[in-house]
């Protein structure tokens, strides 16, 4: 299962076909279930309260750019190690400790947000607030175990949580709109039911798949606080350190609109970007999800130069991807984006199609950054990314909010533009001139 083998196309997809199937079925069936949702919420919800709940998620965007995903991609990246080594038990015993702590500093977090929405004269938005805390909680605990599951290369579990996860997210919100009043607190708690579902599966299937190969007299004689835990923080660390940027660069775009427009914008605004960039970054996570394990159990502990130069050639054949396929959607948008809207949306947001293939573009010039950066996560402690990442972001939120403030929405379109270039630009000279003939230990 995690041999070594040769980067040739036609033997890739010999030999992985059935894992790329269903991480590409996964992902197919997410990102149909957010275009559906977009287009079911925004057919109960009017651009302000869809707005409304666009800002309260960038709440659950912070949590997840400072600690789920930092810790989500170390343990997607030690599982291989920890079985190498045959220390998977330890290495779990260590991943459910980090989980623990991240639910008590997130209801921690959680009851200072709504103490703040108290003081501060804000009580109406205080239901809102602890749904999405509670959102926040489960679907970060999911998206930890789709982490674990995808590093053992349980291709089929994940497929199907990412998928029923999305599904149910959207039917959720609107079931619950429809059973007590159209608002941004019905459908964030409509969010958070749904995602306890999705968490009662991954426990189900978490059972069987995994720990059912657990000794757990032997799991419980080790030390709770062992190596692992230190090995997960170093790693994480780097992304924990420019997840604070990240966030902001993501979530400005929505605030910027807020402070120099109006709510009702930010609800286009949000919906044009659940079409044009939400469905490019599922696109881009299919390659990743795919990937990211092989890569890793490709270069092991990242001592042996041979493995690692396996692992830069399929990083290549992944950026020529990402580029033909961001330069195929712009085209086919700039052409349909019409039709696209009037498919996918209801009637009262049209009005900003034209900007949908320019949001695209972004996204996928994005994402063949991402791709780029997959070469410094197969070692083990990618630091080297924090000043691209870093630096990018502030320009990003500088230009988010200096387009909003001058141009409104088309300002934040291309604001988003020019930060992907970027973000690109950086990553490629940092992969070129700094792997070309190094190898990072």
């Amino acid at each position: 299962m995690y041999g070594r083998c040769c980067i040739n196309p036609s033997f890739i997809l010999k030999r992985w076909g059935k894992e790329l199937f269903f991480v590409v079925l996964g992902q197919a069936l997410a990102a149909v279930g957010a275009l559906v949702g977009v287009r079911l919420l925004t057919e109960v919800l009017a651009p302000t309260l869809y707005g409304q709940l666009a800002l309260a998620m960038t709440l659950f965007t912070l949590i997840q750019q400072l600690l789920v995903g930092p810790f989500a991609g170390a343990f997607t990246r030690f599982y291989t190690v920890a079985f190498e080594n045959n220390e998977v038990p330890s290495y779990l015993q260590s991943i459910f400790w980090l989980m623990g702590r991240f639910g008590l500093l997130v209801l921690i977090l959680g009851a200072a947000a709504v103490i703040f929405m108290e003081v501060s004269g804000q009580g109406d938005l205080v239901l809102l607030t602890v749904t999405t805390i509670l959102f926040t909680l489960i679907a970060g605990t999911n998206i930890f175990l789709d982490g674990i599951q995808t590093a053992a290369r349980h291709r089929i579990v994940v497929a199907w949580h990412q998928s029923i996860s999305i599904w149910l997210r959207f039917l959720g919100a609107v079931l619950l709109i429809s059973l007590l009043s159209a608002s941004s607190q019905v459908a964030m708690a409509g969010y958070a039911i749904s995602a306890l579902f999705v968490l009662a599966s991954q426990a189900y299937f978490f059972k069987f798949s995994i720990s059912k190969d657990i000794n757990y007299q032997t799991l419980a004689m080790r030390p709770v606080r062992g190596i692992w835990v230190d090995k997960i923080n170093i790693y994480a660390s780097p992304s924990i350190i420019w997840g604070i940027f990240t966030w902001a660069q993501m979530t400005s775009d929505r605030w910027a609109l807020q402070a120099f427009t109006s709510t009702q914008v930010v609800g286009y605004y949000s919906a044009l970007y659940q079409i044009g960039y939400y469905p490019i970054i599922l696109l881009s996570t299919v390659l990743s999800q795919f990937i990211s394990p092989i890569l890793f159990h490709q270069v092991g502990e990242a001592t042996d130069l041979v493995r690692w130069e396996k692992a830069k050639r399929l990083v290549g054949w992944l950026v020529l991807a990402s580029s033909a396929g961001t330069m195929s959607i712009f085209g086919i948008t700039l052409l349909l984006h019409k039709p696209i809207f009037g498919l996918l949306v209801g009637d009262e947001y049209r009005i900003v199609s034209s900007y949908l293939p320019w949001l695209t573009l972004s996204a996928g010039l994005f994402t063949i950054g991402q791709m780029k950066s997959l070469l410094i996560m197969t070692t083990l402690n990618p630091k080297q990314l924090l000043l691209p990442k870093i630096l990018t972001a502030v320009a990003g939120v500088l230009l988010n909010f200096l387009g909003a403030m001058w141009f409104g929405l088309p300002g934040i379109v291309f604001a988003s533009i020019i930060f992907s270039a970027s973000y690109l630009a950086w990553v490629s000279i940092l992969t070129t001139h700094h792997f070309q003939h190094k190898f990072i230990l």
